[in-house]
């Protein structure tokens, strides 16, 4: 039993390190590569603009509280690569989301004019295109 706390012990220690480990499945006894995670874990902050980076390596959930009608733009998109754009209304006015040519959606978002309303619109990367995967309506 202590031999295989140290293997777990070991592949903890290098998944947190992001590091490529050899892996066995201790089943088959097939060995494999596990690579680093693509893309960052946890939330980064988007910055609002006329044109906004939706840079998916920074983070798997992205935030952004629109300030006036603005184009997302994707970046780092690895393939395989998951991540979800959480919007939040500020109230004064509906802004209009577009999303670049980078991205596959259902099209434009408006936010509306009620303050702290919520949206949550996840996407899949194929190494080029983000793709739209769900999208919530206002919450």
């Amino acid at each position: 039993m202590k031999g295989k706390w140290a293997i777990f012990a070991v592949l903890a220690l290098a998944l947190l390190a992001s590091a490529a480990v050899t892996v066995i499945n201790l089943a088959t006894q097939v060995t494999g590569i596990l690579g680093p995670t693509h893309g960052g874990i946890g939330t980064a902050a988007l910055s609002p603009g006329s044109t906004v980076s939706v840079d998916f390596s920074t983070g798997t959930i992205l935030t952004l509280t629109p300030a006036q009608s603005e184009t997302l733009n994707a970046t780092n998109c690895t393939a395989g690569e998951a991540g979800t754009i959480i919007v939040t209304s500020s109230g004064t006015s509906s802004f209009t989301l577009t999303f670049s040519t980078n991205f596959k959606t259902t099209g434009t978002l408006a936010t509306g004019t009620t303050s702290g309303k919520v949206f949550a619109i996840s996407f899949r990367c194929n190494g080029t295109t983000a793709t739209e995967m769900s999208r919530t309506a206002a919450m």
